[in-house]
C-alpha cells in the first residue's frame, strides 16, 4: 500500500510540474500558441475546465484550478489510502 501511496504523490508531482511548464511557456511565447506535447497532454484535463471558467481581462484561470484540483485529490486519496496502511 506505501508503493501506491508513493506512486500517487508522484504521479501527482509529475502532472503538477506539467502544468506550471505549459503556463510558463504560454508565458514566455504567447504566439506559439502551446499547442505542442504539453498542450495536446493537458487538453483533455483543461478543456472541461476551461468550459466552466470564462478568461477574466486575458487570464485563463483554468491551469491554476487544475493544480489546484490535483493537489486535493493528492491530499485525500493519500489521506483515505494511509488510514488503510496502519
Amino acid at each position: 500500500m506505501e508503493t501506491v501511496i508513493r506512486v500517487i504523490n508522484i504521479l501527482g508531482q509529475i502532472l503538477a510540474v506539467l502544468v506550471v511548464f505549459y503556463v510558463l511557456i504560454q508565458m514566455i511565447f504567447p504566439k506559439s500558441g502551446a499547442d505542442g506535447v504539453l498542450g495536446r497532454m493537458l487538453s483533455p484535463l483543461l478543456d472541461p475546465i476551461r468550459k466552466r471558467v470564462k478568461p477574466y481581462k486575458g487570464f485563463d484561470f483554468a491551469p491554476l484550478i487544475l493544480l489546484i484540483a490535483i493537489l486535493i485529490f493528492q491530499i485525500i486519496v493519500v489521506a483515505v489510502l494511509g488510514n488503510f496502511v496502519k
